[in-house]
């Protein structure tokens, strides 16, 4: 089988749908043609993107702005130029191509789900929607878009579209993690630090509260905070981390993917203090190397971390949340946090899209 399969910043930045797209692609037992603005891409689309000209004014004015928000929440899809022109320009290169392809599968937002979904209807060609993000309207719109197959990352969310959107045939698939890369090999150490080592490997931005995790450690009064990533609230975070902790706070910058298992073997615990996480793959990395999570409770955190660590009603709470820290670096987890993540194997991952895949054609 041959499938055309677009994800708009494969090759130009990496987040959890570029990641996606590329361990998907490679696990299949197809040929799978990649539509991209990036060189990685196997069919490279000159277009706008975000970090140039246009696309760069755009993305920030839509991203930034109540504009931007306002039609996020209450339309379901961002006006970014970049993915408009990455729409238009794709469109007559994939519509050139259609009869090389027996699948037509998205990995962007609405404007590549809408492109995929019309070309798919327009020439009786199964589609494929991946959706990488949390509940939202946006994710309805693509939902009412009905394609072939609506792929979400959790039951929670499975839920809501069957509810939302009852003719959509949506499915459970969530992300992954390279198992053979995430393992609890004790490798090179980084430095020494005073344990508990508690590590924060989230995006330095507010929906994180990172900042919690700070106040919680201070709480504590023993161990290490070891805080990697970068965002808009950096200096905040890194100032306030220095000044509550004083050595027994550590920042890293932004840490290369490839040396996270390093840092996921030399912490004790992994803390993910947000609240309305969509997902998080840095649950199932960390569970991979065998250290147990912090979480706040929720149906999806319940799901994904299993025996594998701890979950606090509200992390907002420090008392609660310190205790949560101090339980999961004190109880004996055993093979548990590595035996939960062996469910979210890519290799897992990518043999239930293969089942889905043929669930179409049969």
């Amino acid at each position: 089988m041959n499938i055309a399969m677009l994800c708009p910043y494969y090759g130009n930045i990496e987040r959890g749908t570029e990641n996606t797209t590329r361990q998907i692609s490679k696990r299949l037992n197809h040929n799978v043609d990649i539509f991209s603005t990036g060189l990685a891409g196997k069919i490279v689309i000159s277009s706008l993107t975000k970090e140039k000209s246009l696309g760069k004014l755009s993305n920030t004015f839509f991203d930034n702005s109540m504009l931007g928000g306002f039609f996020r929440k209450y339309i379901g899809f961002n006006p970014n130029l970049e993915d408009i022109s990455f729409h238009l320009r794709t469109e007559k290169i994939l519509e050139s191509l259609i009869n090389n392809y027996d699948l037509l599968w998205s990995n962007g937002e609405y404007w590549c789900a809408n492109l995929v979904t019309y070309l798919g209807k327009k020439y009786n060609k199964p589609t494929l929607l991946f959706f990488g993000g949390g509940k939202s309207q946006m994710m309805l719109e693509e939902a009412k878009m009905l394609p072939s197959l609506f792929v979400v990352l959790t039951p929670e969310m499975e839920a809501w579209v069957k509810k939302k959107v009852p003719k959509c045939n949506v499915k459970c698939i969530p992300c992954g993690a390279d198992l053979e890369m995430f393992n609890p090999k004790k490798q090179k150490v980084i430095g020494e630090f005073e344990h508990p080592i508690v590590l924060s490997s989230s995006a330095l931005i507010k929906s994180k509260r990172v900042n919690l995790i700070v106040d919680a450690m201070k709480k504590l009064e023993e161990g290490t905070l070891i805080v990697t990533n970068d965002g808009p609230l950096k200096n905040t975070i890194v100032k306030m981390g220095y000044d509550k902790l004083g050595e027994r706070f550590h920042y890293m910058g932004k840490v290369d993917y490839t040396s996270l298992p390093l840092l996921y073997n030399k912490a004790d615990v992994m803390v993910l203090a947000s609240e309305n996480e969509p997902f998080g793959m840095t649950i199932i990395e960390s569970m991979a190397c065998n250290t147990p999570v912090v979480v706040q409770e929720d149906p999806t955190r319940l799901w994904m971390i299993g025996n594998g660590g701890v979950v606090v009603k509200d992390c907002s709470k420090i008392e609660s949340l310190a205790g949560a820290i101090e339980l999961a670096y004190k109880r004996d987890f055993k093979n548990n946090p590595r035996k939960q993540a062996k469910r979210f194997d890519w290799n897992n991952i990518a043999k239930q899209y293969e089942e889905s895949i043929n669930e179409l054609y049969n």
